[in-house]
């Protein structure tokens, strides 16, 4: 993969990156995944999540542990119940 720096857009970003589209609207990459036993899902995932100035990611209920991390770009609202 090619080095990233500098100031890139977000397109840069998703094709340097190699993201997918998320189902709740953005672009994700999975980079790491716990092992799982049987049964059951694994303990942690981690992504990377872009979204562009437009885009929104859909409300959604969770039942694990989130965090996040920003990087870099525009401010954004995060809502939370």
């Amino acid at each position: 993969m090619k080095a990233i720096s500098g100031d890139l857009g977000a397109r840069e970003v998703i094709r340097l990156l190699n993201m997918a589209p998320h189902p709740e609207g953005g672009h994700f990459v999975e980079t790491f995944r716990a092992p799982a036993l049987p049964g059951y899902r694994p303990a942690s995932t981690l992504i990377h999540f872009l979204l562009q100035a437009d885009e929104v990611s859909a409300w959604h209920k969770v039942d694990a542990d989130e965090m996040w991390l920003w990087q870099a770009g525009g401010p954004l609202v995060l809502t939370i119940a």
